[in-house]
Parts: structure tokens; C-alpha cells; sequence
């Protein structure tokens, strides 16, 4: 009798515990991709050093712009998150360096249409411009801490987005990180979108 009764109690856990699995909000979902998985154009790959620590940078001594781009692949949360959640907006969030005003990194969510090839920028986080949580610019000289920045929401034109169109877009994460002088040491730890309430 004991062996049974284990085995229907283990079954019986394993149910509940797939059934929170497959029940949890798509909410929670989230695209994200370490710094040093960017794929560099062709003219920008020597142009970067990929860490082992997760980021990208600038190779020593190169003064310049390298353009880096993520694939955003398919993730089934970021589809539409009003259907079971309620009103989230879609963010992106950037964890990145800019040592002062020889370094400058422009972040976009890019989206290209299948049919006819439209490519359309639905948030851009700009070093240069952009402020962390506590207020402080970026662009601060000397500054070798990797900080957060986050744009929300995605928006279409002047339309929010609560969802991403997998059915007839594409999408991917486009970078841009550049110095005016070699002591510049601009970088990049992590890209992601994801839903905030």
C-alpha cells in the first residue's frame, strides 16, 4: 500500500507542478541576450573585443562607430500581453557603460516587415541623452560602471505596443557603440524586452 500511495503522490506533484508551469502568465516572459553574443557587421567585427564576462566592447586603440545587432527570436509572452494580463507595456532594458563624452551607444528595437521590407524603430535609449533610475546622466567622465537604462513602451508611430507581430514581422536589437578618442571604453553587458506593469 505505502509504494502506491508514494507513487500517486509524486504523479499528483508532478501534475500540479506542470500545470503552474503551463498556467503562469506569458507576462512573465522575456527576450534577453548577453553583450557579448551581438553579431558585428562585417566591416565592425575587428572593431570589437567580446568578453568573457558577457559584454562587448571596443577593441584597444580603436577609435570609430562598430554596428552590432541581436536577433530578437520568437518568444510566445511577448505576443500580446493584455490578453491575460492586463495592461503591460513592452520595454526595452539595457545594462551598458559610457565612460563620458568620447563614448556614445544608441540602442533601437527594430522591426522589419516580411511583406514589403519596412523597417520601423519602436524605442531608441541613447547614452548621450539618457539618465539611470537615480537621475545621473550616462555620459559621466571616468566612469567605468556598468548602469541601467530601460525605454517604455515600445510604440509603432505614436501607437503602444502590447505585443510583438511574429506572424508577419521580424525583429531584432540594433546597436550602435562608438569613441571619438581611444581612451573612451564604451560597453555593453545585456539587451532585453520584456513587460512591465
Amino acid at each position: 500500500m505505502v509504494p502506491r500511495f508514494n507513487a500517486w503522490t509524486n504523479i499528483s506533484l508532478l501534475a500540479v507542478v506542470c500545470a503552474v508551469l503551463f498556467l503562469a502568465t506569458p507576462a512573465e516572459a522575456q527576450w534577453s541576450a548577453p553583450g557579448n553574443t551581438a553579431m558585428a557587421d562585417d566591416s565592425s567585427d575587428r572593431a570589437v573585443v567580446r568578453n568573457d564576462s558577457g559584454s562587448i566592447a571596443l577593441a584597444a586603440g580603436f577609435v570609430g562607430t562598430a554596428q552590432l545587432r541581436w536577433p530578437l527570436t520568437h518568444v510566445p509572452g511577448l505576443d500580446d500581453t493584455r490578453a491575460t494580463s492586463g495592461s503591460y507595456q513592452l520595454c526595452l532594458w539595457v545594462r551598458v557603460r559610457d565612460t563620458g563624452s568620447t563614448d556614445r551607444l544608441v540602442i533601437r528595437v527594430q522591426e522589419l516587415t516580411d511583406g514589403d521590407g519596412t523597417l520601423r524603430t519602436l524605442a531608441t535609449w541613447d547614452s548621450s541623452t539618457a539618465v539611470d533610475f537615480a537621475g545621473t546622466p550616462f555620459e559621466m567622465e571616468g566612469s567605468t560602471v556598468y548602469r541601467t537604462g530601460v525605454v517604455c513602451p515600445l510604440r509603432r508611430g505614436s501607437t503602444e505596443l502590447f505585443g510583438l507581430d511574429w506572424r508577419f514581422r521580424t525583429y531584432f536589437v540594433d546597436a550602435s557603440m562608438s569613441r571619438t578618442a581611444s581612451t573612451g571604453n564604451p560597453g555593453i553587458m545585456v539587451v532585453k524586452v520584456y513587460p512591465v506593469f
